[in-house]
């Protein structure tokens, strides 16, 4: 099957690239499918609840989409090609243990969202005071 869509997946990748309304467009309606896709997960279940769902997906998606805009570069960095269906195999673990939380060290994940969580508090009360 990925080999009937892979030459839209690398025109996709372009068009991403390219800029301008056409890929805004495209952009919008994957994030819209996210969106969704956040908020059934959310409740199932299968992700955390989250305040602000779009946000999430927003920066889901767009982590998600750097490396398909940067497969050149990616391809490049990793030895193989991140498009061909073996070569997302290949990354399909690393990306599956960046959002598991597997890579970074639970304590420190626990202390930056403390300190992430501080400073919004602060600067939501300063908005305030204003």
């Amino acid at each position: 099957m990925f080999q009937l869509v892979e030459a839209e997946i690398r025109y996709l990748a372009w068009a991403l690239g390219s800029r301008g309304k056409a890929a805004d467009h495209i952009f919008d309606l994957l994030l819209e499918d996210v969106v969704a896709q956040v908020e059934e997960y959310q409740q199932s279940g299968l992700i955390s609840q989250v305040d602000d769902p779009r946000t999430l997906a927003a920066v889901m998606l767009t982590m998600r989409l750097g490396g398909l805009v940067l497969h050149e570069q990616l391809s490049r960095a990793v030895g193989f090609d991140t498009l061909s269906p073996a070569g997302l195999m290949k990354l399909a673990p690393h990306i599956l243990s960046i959002f598991s939380g597997e890579v970074f060290d639970q304590r420190a994940m626990e202390d930056a969202a403390s300190a992430l969580d501080d400073f919004n508090q602060q600067t939501k009360e300063e908005e305030q005071s204003q």
